[in-house]
């Protein structure tokens, strides 16, 4: 009944024996891939299993969420790269690590087609500190941008230079003079009807 079913599923795998999830992979997973409508990964094994050649995420073609922890960055570039030929995806959440490589990673963002949701999540990461402004020649589609953890610095003007059809923009460690120059930054995306800093 349940293989037979054309509801959606979620996955949400937190930490799991190798052996216990191949088994839950081969008779879950694999055979409805098709319907799987989110996924919520934290295992290092689990992550490499989805980015792999052969089993790759692209073959989950109704996926429209993805929740990652703390996931390495050739894994994170992988999976990106197959992300973009998914019609229905459009949300990812990531704890970020200090290893990404922020160019790589932002402009495999930009080229997933219907992103509309990006959380980001870590903690004293300066991760956005290489990210060069775009030119104009690169931008994505998202329209909703979280930021959290305790950052030393962000170069926000950077960061915002890629999302010029954002609406709201969420982030939770801004000081006060932080949220000043973060107006000033947002004047330039028409689409804003939402702002939230760390104090509000």
């Amino acid at each position: 009944m349940f293989t037979q079913s054309n509801l959606s599923i979620k996955i949400n795998i937190s930490s799991l024996f190798k052996s216990s999830f191949e088994t839950y992979y081969t008779s879950i997973i694999m055979p409805n891939k098709h319907r799987i409508h989110s996924i919520n990964l934290s295992d290092p094994f689990i992550m490499d299993l989805f980015s792999s050649p052969t089993e790759h995420i692209s073959k989950c073609s109704q996926l429209q969420a993805l929740i990652l922890n703390e996931i390495e960055s050739k894994c994170l570039e992988n999976l990106l790269s197959n992300l973009a030929c998914l019609p229905k995806f459009s949300s990812l959440a990531i704890a970020l690590t200090n290893d990404l490589n922020v160019n790589n990673i932002s402009s495999l963002i930009c080229q997933l087609p219907v992103f509309k949701y990006c959380k980001l999540s870590a903690i004293k990461i300066e991760t956005f500190k290489s990210l060069p402004k775009s030119n104009g020649n690169v931008s994505s589609s998202i329209e909703h941008l979280v930021i959290n953890g305790d950052y030393d610095h962000i170069d926000l003007d950077d960061v915002l230079s890629y999302v010029l059809q954002l609406c709201r923009l969420s982030i939770d460690c801004l000081t006060d003079s932080d949220e000043i120059e973060t107006i000033e930054y947002c004047s330039n995306l028409n689409n804003l009807t939402y702002l939230q800093g760390g104090n509000s």
